[in-house]
């Protein structure tokens, strides 16, 4: 459905219903169907239109049965959005299947067309969504940001929309607790996903530092080996292979390969809604415990107010000051229904606290009394993703760099060892000399290639996790 709206009053997000044209340049600016973004707004301002025929972004809206969502259709081929666009709404599939699809650039905006073809010549398939009621979009919409992928729907598809607009946002989660939980849950499985990807790349980064030190050590013994036994020969050829060796410039340092110290931001989260519910608050007694390890948890709690510490390498440490902290909740709200697990630590009142205690096993139940507790935790959540993802990010960039470090330049690895066996194989004249330096030259230019491309590949597939 479509109308004519002033252009004040049309918003990012909605689609064109007619043809934008430049008289100026005597072409169409933006094509019936384009779906707005802000700055098409303020072109289309500037070509003095004052009023504009647009729409919802399907050609079909309807209300969600038991839901006071808005539904779209889209039809096979269609896109739900484009990568590069700006994110305003969360979605959520009610039927239907849906591709998420990732190009090198952009499409081109401007005109839908166009937009579809170049996704569907240049674009790669990365994942299929068909779960009823999977959400899609949520991270870069909570962020205000921009659309990492687009999607393509495989067959007709049902999708509600979330808009992510604060006020709306917000009062959507409160008048829909089970969904405003469900949003939660999404939350707190990508937190988790992200920070497992930071150990993963701490882990192969460190892998790849001790594995220049096994290159280094070897190209060293290679080297030593080959010199005694110019030394004591004293073959004019053996001579040769020793000054060639010389030739090759130093390796990388190993410190260029170690994990850097990367700063995670200890950006304060501000919560500026109204309070959470009292009922929830308890406080506890300095010197008393929040949790006990290895007792069973049946709750994850919210600092309201008060400094909690905890014992880290025989020292007390203070973990926990800030109001709105929360604590020891991730795995629980990974999947409340069903978790059973135990206090990893003790934590320990330095000062007397205050805690919002949170039931796991009745967080349904206190989500649809409470539902503001939903739109407290998506916020907090969402806060603590952008803090990981960044921190998550610096350390992808950073193995990256250390990964073409072995790849590339005059005194990278991989072409090190591939003139070092170029070298013995060219001026070598009796393999029974340097039978063994040979068989341990080639057996290392095969490891270096094999464990670039696997490195690689493990760069690749934290790349593919982090875009989804």
């Amino acid at each position: 459905m479509s109308k004519i709206t002033p252009i004040e009053e049309v918003t990012p997000g909605q689609v064109l219903h007619q043809d934008v044209f430049d008289i100026k340049r005597e072409n169409i600016a933006y094509k019936k169907g384009t779906r707005l973004t802000a700055s098409m707004i303020n072109n289309i301002l500037l070509l003095d239109y004052m009023e504009l025929d647009v729409g919802s972004a399907s050609s079909e809206t309807k209300k969600s049965k038991g839901s006071n969502l808005p539904s779209n259709i889209y039809k096979a081929g269609e896109f739900i959005f484009f990568q590069g666009e700006p994110a305003r709404q969360i979605f959520i599939l009610k039927s239907g299947s849906i591709q998420v699809i990732i190009t090198p650039d952009a499409p081109p905006m401007n005109d839908p067309d166009l937009a579809k073809r170049y996704v569907n010549e240049k674009g790669k398939l990365i994942s299929n969504i068909n779960a009823r009621g999977a959400k899609f979009g949520e991270m870069a919409a909570i962020y205000s940001g921009i659309r990492n992928a687009s999607i393509k729907c495989s067959v007709e598809v049902e999708v509600a929309s979330i808009s992510t607009n604060p006020k709306a946002f917000g009062q959507t989660l409160v008048a829909n607790p089970k969904l405003g939980l469900s949003i939660t849950i999404t939350l707190a499985n990508r937190l988790k996903s992200i920070r497992q990807s930071v150990i993963d790349i701490k882990k192969i980064h460190g892998a790849l530092a001790a594995k220049i030190n096994s290159y280094q050590a070897i190209f060293n013994k290679l080297r030593k080996s080959l010199t005694n036994k110019s030394l004591s020969k004293n073959l004019e050829w053996l001579n040769k292979i020793v000054i060639e060796l010389g030739n090759i410039p130093p390796l990388s340092s190993d410190i260029k390969y170690r994990p850097p110290e990367v700063l995670k931001s200890d950006e304060t989260f501000i919560y500026k809604e109204e309070v959470l519910p009292p009922e929830l608050e308890v406080t506890v007694n300095i010197n008393s415990y929040v949790t006990v390890i290895e007792k069973k948890q049946e709750n994850f709690f919210i600092l309201r107010k008060g400094k909690l510490e905890t014992e880290v390498d025989g020292k007390r440490t203070v973990i926990y000051s800030k109001p709105y902290e929360l604590i020891d909740f991730l795995k629980p709200l990974c999947d409340p229904k069903n978790y059973e697990g135990k206090f990893k630590r003790d934590l320990r009142a330095l000062s007397p606290v205050r805690v919002y205690k949170i039931p796991i096993h009745q967080i349904e139940e206190f989500s649809m009394k409470q539902p503001r507790l939903n739109l407290f935790l998506c916020k907090a959540i969402t806060h603590l993703i952008k803090i990981e993802d960044e921190y998550m990010l610096e350390l992808l960039e950073s193995f990256q760099n250390s990964l073409s470090l072995l790849s590339t330049g005059d005194n990278n690895y991989r072409r090190a060892f591939k003139k070092l066996n170029r070298i013995l194989e060219k001026f070598t004249k009796d393999e029974q000399v340097t039978q063994v330096e040979l068989s341990l030259a080639r057996s290392l230019k095969e490891s270096v290639e094999i464990d670039a491309t696997t490195l690689k590949d493990h760069l690749n597939k934290l790349y593919l996790r982090t875009s989804q």
